[in-house]
């Protein structure tokens, strides 16, 4: 039997059956053409965003100039007078009737304290006492010194009288003519200055009198006293502090205020001051006390008016039996017009405070915005009256804004009607 041949396969990694088929290569320029088409496709796109952006940039900018630039808009109204009003009320502030600092008139240490702050005190009563050793030490050789003085004030009284008792013996020696005239003479001559020494002796005996009634004086001021009936507002030492004294470079030791009754001082505008009256009765209220009012008379005026505000001072007397009023609060005194004019009436909105005081922003005849300096006065809801710093014919900015300062020009866009 024939034996059949064998087959030959190929091994499978044969570098020939594997081979890819040959990929043709780009050319240089296609590349090119590309890269450049998609440059310009993104650049086009980016100035396609940017360049509206400019322009809104650009037009954000020359508004932005232009409004800068322009004046502000404004809406003015007329301020009105009143009607029906009773009186006029003015901002003024409570003060004690008398109020002092006690200091003291001698140095030394604070022995006793006898009151302390809120206390009521009596006129000359003791509030407290100073120990004073240096000023007992001055008493002491002042004393000392007097003695002495008046020691040698005796001695020299007892030496001119020696003096004249020679004078006249020598003068009757002369007579018999057992001395001459010349020691008569010398002997007067004696007499004549021990005489003068009696009077230097006796002007120095009364000087150190005097300095120790000083010392004794500069002692009575180690006891502090209250200089009036009143309360004590103010308490500033403790015990055992050594107390300078004086008021200059001293230790202030207690403040004394009368309370009762306290004085309240007010400002009136120049349009007011010709009808005040002294003697005229006055309502003065306070927040802190709603729905009470207190009543005073007016008991003096300044009778001329400050050249930098236009108004006069007045001070009105208020009853303060219970204490309600301190000193310092700020208030509202209410005076009849008794003849005055009423008061102006602007929105409360137009008012301007600042530290120089509240102002009203008023248009001028140039078209700027000025700043008018002005007194309030009593609320009426919204609005405000305004008692001093207006004649009626202005303009007053009715809500000014920040951008409203002295000489601003301002735009009038509209004349709202008058407040009231």
């Amino acid at each position: 039997m024939k034996q059949p041949e064998p087959v030959h396969v190929a091994p499978a990694h044969d570098d020939e059956n594997l081979a890819l088929p040959e990929v043709p290569r780009p050319r240089a320029r296609t590349l090119l053409a590309i890269a450049l088409t998609g440059a310009g496709l993104v650049t086009g796109l980016f100035l396609l965003g940017l360049v509206p952006k400019l322009h809104h940039r650009a037009a954000v900018r020359e508004e932005t100039a232009r409004s800068s630039g322009a004046a502000p808009r404004v809406t003015v109204v007329k301020a009105k007078r009143l009607t029906g009003a009773e009186g006029f009320k003015l901002p003024s502030a409570v003060q004690a009737f008398e109020e002092t600092t006690v200091y003291a008139r001698t140095s030394g240490y604070m022995k006793r304290r006898l009151v302390d702050l809120g206390d009521v005190v009596k006129e000359g009563q003791l509030m407290a006492e100073l120990e004073t050793p240096e000023a007992d030490q001055e008493r002491a050789q002042a004393q000392a010194s007097l003695g002495q003085a008046e020691a040698a004030l005796e001695a020299s009284k007892t030496q001119a009288e020696f003096s004249r008792t020679s004078v006249e013996r020598y003068r009757m020696l002369v007579k018999a003519s057992l001395a001459s005239q010349q020691d008569v003479d010398q002997k007067e001559a004696q007499f004549n200055a021990d005489r003068a020494n009696v009077r230097a002796v006796a002007a120095t005996v009364e000087s150190q009198r005097a300095n120790v009634r000083r010392l004794d004086e500069i002692k009575s001021f180690a006891r502090v006293t209250a200089p009036f009936a009143g309360k004590v507002t103010s308490r500033r030492v403790e015990l055992g502090t050594l107390v300078t004294a004086g008021n200059g470079t001293g230790q202030a030791l207690f403040k004394v205020a009368q309370l009762d009754p306290v004085r309240v001082f007010v400002n009136v505008p120049q349009a007011y001051a010709p009808f005040i009256k002294v003697g005229e009765e006055t309502t003065v209220t306070v927040r802190e006390y709603e729905g009470r009012a207190f009543h005073g008379k007016i008991t003096r005026t300044a009778g001329a008016l400050d050249p930098a505000s236009r108004t006069m001072l007045c001070e009105v007397q208020v009853p303060n039996g219970d204490g309600a009023l301190f000193p310092g609060m700020f208030a509202q005194v209410k005076i009849a017009r008794s003849g005055a004019p009423a008061p102006f009436v602007v929105p409360a909105s137009a008012l301007l405070a600042s530290a120089v005081g509240t102002r009203l922003a008023v248009v001028g005849a140039d078209g700027h915005a000025h700043l008018v300096p002005v007194v309030v006065g009593d609320e009426y809801g919204l609005d405000v009256g305004i008692v001093g710093g207006l004649d009626g014919t202005e303009d007053v900015i009715k809500n000014p804004g920040e951008r409203i300062a002295e000489g601003v020009p301002v735009t009038v866009v509209d004349a709202a009607p008058p407040a009231h």
